[in-house]
């Protein structure tokens, strides 16, 4: 009743009034009352990262840590963005809700999301506690999470409201187990220094996989009148897929470590800089098409063909940088398995 323009205001009221609690609490672990001396210095017991340049994004990239990083963002990441964007018309289409009661049913799917967000990292560090390597605690942890997302390609085929709602918040909640993990295995794979750019290209390339992936859903259902069949099957395989190619890149999750440099012709730098062209290729091609004003199978021709030329411009251009070696960059990082 108070038009749609409110139900901005008062979400983003929300983040003010929580802003409110959290100014006067929140400080420098230096600098917090609240905070013991053991817990500080438990805080500052990890060792100081020694000197060294930053590492540039062109020597991260051909390293097989960063593709299968950025690859399993890419494959994972647009699934919970169909969640988020394209649950509400589903549940309206197949299950006759509107605005009024609609609500319910959102809230339980992301309710059960927020057990996913804890469990998945609960899940591994169990298995670390247990002795498990972290490789295998990690890729277990993801396996799990990617089996438990599966049935969700039952959903467009259910007539209960509340089976469909069960399987999208399983689906949700594995999503954030995976997620929780495959943002650790970031970590897991470098040095400090260098986490935050890593994580950076992993968050670039699922928002690019983002928007592919409403392209790719809405030219679906136009063609299927609806039928929402085809979408929950890229999401139930997206997983498994990703895991599957993340084993392939680092079978044991070595580590990054630093010294020599990368082969041009290395798996690395031929699927890292590859990769990274199909990325900006397709959204070169999803800009052309946008202002060409072509959508459906059109526009994803205009992306596809982006896609491919940009792997060929990648891999010359990977090739290239590589061989001009430390004029790349002052960061050195050493990929183990390189040769």
């Amino acid at each position: 009743h108070m038009g749609w323009q409110w139900a901005f205001i008062l979400t983003g009221a929300i983040g003010l009034v929580w802003l409110a609690f959290w100014i006067p609490l929140y400080a420098r672990p230096e600098a917090h009352a609240r905070i013991s001396r053991q817990e500080l210095a438990h805080i500052q017991s990890d060792p100081p990262d020694p000197p060294a340049a930053k590492v540039p994004w062109l020597r991260l990239i051909p390293r097989r840590q960063t593709s299968a990083f950025a690859i399993g963002k890419y494959l994972t990441d647009p699934i919970w963005w169909f969640y988020l964007y394209w649950i509400p018309p589903f549940l309206r289409q197949n299950h006759g809700l509107d605005l009024t009661t609609i609500g319910p049913p959102l809230i339980a799917i992301y309710v059960i999301a927020d057990v996913g967000s804890i469990g998945g990292g609960w899940l591994s560090s169990t298995f670390i506690k247990r002795g498990w390597t972290i490789n295998s605690a990690r890729k277990t942890a993801m396996l799990i999470c990617a089996l438990l997302v599966t049935p969700i390609i039952f959903a467009a085929n259910v007539k209960s409201l509340w089976l469909a709602v069960g399987l999208v918040g399983l689906a949700a909640a594995a999503h954030q187990g995976w997620s929780a993990n495959i943002f650790t295995m970031a970590s897991d794979m470098f040095p400090r220094r260098a986490v935050g750019s890593v994580v950076g290209i992993g968050g670039m390339a699922g928002a690019f996989a983002g928007s592919t992936m409403a392209v790719i859903v809405g030219y679906v259902l136009q063609v299927t009148g609806g039928n929402y069949r085809v979408p929950f099957f890229i999401a139930g395989g997206a997983y498994l897929t990703a895991l599957l190619i993340i084993h392939l890149l680092v079978p044991k999750l070595e580590q990054a470590e630093t010294e020599t440099e990368v082969s041009p012709f290395s798996i690395g730098t031929i699927v890292g800089f590859g990769f990274v062209g199909s990325i900006f290729g397709s959204f070169t091609g999803w800009c052309i098409g946008i202002v060409s004003r072509v959508t459906g199978p059109n526009l994803l021709k205009y992306m596809a063909l982006g896609a491919a030329v940009g792997v060929v411009i990648g891999i010359v251009s990977g090739v290239v940088i590589t061989s001009s070696g430390s004029k790349v960059g002052n960061g050195r990082l050493r990929d183990p398995g390189q040769n």
